[in-house]
C-alpha cells in the first residue's frame, strides 16, 4: 500500500480544522501529522484534539523528514516567506489563498517552485468541486451563447469575525479583497481569462485601520466588450451571500454558494426558452481539494491552482487596490 501523503500544518489558524483535518478523515491517502506555532502552548492546545505532533518553531516542522507537504495557514503577509522556505527545505506546499501579499511576492513563490521543482498549490478549494467544473463546462460550451457579462459577489457579516482577526490588520496584509474578494476575482478570471484592465474600484475603509478595505466593488473590462464586476464585503447585515451570474446572448446562469457548495449551493439557468435548476453535491469542497493534492503529489497531475495562476490573481488584486486609491498589501519579504 502506498504511504499516505503526510501533511504538517504551519500556523494554528482556525481554517486548518475545517479545510484539512476534518476532510482528511474522508481521504485515506492523506495523513495530518504535525502542527507548528511559535508559541508552544498554542501548538499543544491545537494538537490535543487531533493527535498531532507539535513544533515550537516553523523551521522545526520544515526539517521533519516525516512530512511531505506543508499546509500554510499563516496570515497572507507571511505566505511568501514560508512557502519559499518550505520548498527550499524539500517540501511540497498547500498554501491558503491568496498566494501572497502582492504580485511581486507571488512571482517570488513561482520562481522558487520552478527552481526547486516542488509542487505548490494555492488553496482555492472551490475550484476542484464538481460545481465549479460544471459552470466552466457550461460557459466553455457556449450554453448561454457568447458571454456578455459576469458578476460575482461574496458578502459576509462583520459578526462572523472575532476581535483581533487578521482580516482587519493591514500589517498582516488583511482586507476584504484579500479574503472574500479574491474568490470573486479568481472565478471571473477562470471564466473570462485575463481582463484588459480595471475600469473602476471603490472601497469602504476601516476607521480603525485606513489600510483595511471592509468592502470593495470592482468593474473589469475584457476584450470584445465583455464586462465583469466583483463585490466583496464584511459589512453585510443579513446572512452571507455568494452569487455568481453569467449573462450570455442566449440566456443566463446563476450559481449560489459557488465558493462553498456545502453551504447549500445551487445552479440555475435558462437559455432559448429552456430552464433548469440543479442541486449540488454537498461534499465539502475541501475533500475534493485533498483528492487533487494527492493526484498532484503522488500521480504527477498538473497543478490547476498553481503559483503561476496565483501571480495572475495577485496582479489583478494589486491593480484593484490601485484603482481604489489604496496601496497594495505588504509582506514580510519586503517585495512590492
Amino acid at each position: 500500500m502506498t504511504q499516505p501523503v503526510r501533511i504538517g500544518v504551519l500556523g494554528t489558524g482556525k481554517i486548518a480544522a475545517r479545510a484539512l483535518i476534518e476532510p482528511a478523515l474522508s481521504v485515506p491517502e492523506v495523513q495530518v501529522t504535525s502542527v507548528a506555532s511559535r508559541v508552544l502552548d498554542r501548538a499543544e492546545r491545537y494538537a490535543q484534539g487531533h493527535g498531532l505532533r507539535t513544533w515550537s518553531t516553523y523551521d522545526g516542522l520544515l526539517d521533519d523528514p516525516e512530512i511531505d507537504v506543508v499546509y500554510i495557514t499563516l496570515p497572507p503577509s507571511l505566505h511568501a516567506e514560508w512557502s519559499i522556505k518550505a520548498m527550499e527545505a524539500g517540501k511540497d506546499v498547500l498554501c491558503e489563498k491568496p498566494i501572497a501579499a502582492n504580485a511581486a511576492e507571488a512571482r517570488a513563490i513561482d520562481a522558487a517552485a520552478i527552481k526547486t521543482g516542488r509542487i505548490f498549490i494555492e488553496a482555492f478549494h472551490y475550484h476542484h468541486h464538481p460545481l465549479a467544473r460544471r459552470v466552466r463546462d457550461l460557459v466553455n460550451a457556449r450554453a448561454v451563447g457568447e458571454i456578455e457579462r459576469v458578476t460575482a459577489s461574496f458578502l459576509l457579516p462583520r459578526r462572523f469575525f472575532g476581535p483581533g482577526d487578521i482580516r482587519f490588520d493591514s500589517s498582516l496584509a488583511g482586507g476584504v479583497l484579500m479574503d472574500a474578494g479574491c474568490y470573486c476575482l479568481h472565478a471571473i478570471r477562470h471564466l473570462l481569462g485575463e481582463p484588459r484592465g480595471v475600469d473602476a474600484a471603490t472601497a469602504v475603509v476601516s476607521e480603525d485601520d485606513p489600510g483595511i478595505d471592509l468592502s470593495m466593488t470592482v468593474d473589469l473590462g475584457f476584450d470584445g466588450g465583455v464586462t465583469a464586476s466583483a463585490e466583496a464585503s464584511f459589512l453585510r447585515e443579513e446572512a452571507p451571500e455568494t452569487v455568481l451570474e453569467v449573462q450570455g446572448t442566449r440566456g443566463r446562469i446563476a450559481v449560489s454558494s459557488l465558493y462553498a457548495p456545502q453551504w447549500g449551493g445551487r445552479l440555475t439557468g435558462n437559455w432559448d426558452g429552456h430552464s433548469f435548476d440543479e442541486a449540488v453535491d454537498p461534499t465539502p469542497s475541501y475533500v475534493f481539494q485533498l483528492q487533487e493534492l494527492v493526484r498532484c503529489v503522488r500521480g504527477g497531475s498538473p497543478v490547476i491552482t498553481s503559483a503561476a495562476d496565483g501571480v495572475a490573481t495577485m496582479k489583478l488584486i494589486d491593480a484593484c487596490y490601485a484603482a481604489a486609491g489604496m496601496k497594495p498589501r505588504q509582506g514580510s519579504t519586503g517585495a512590492c
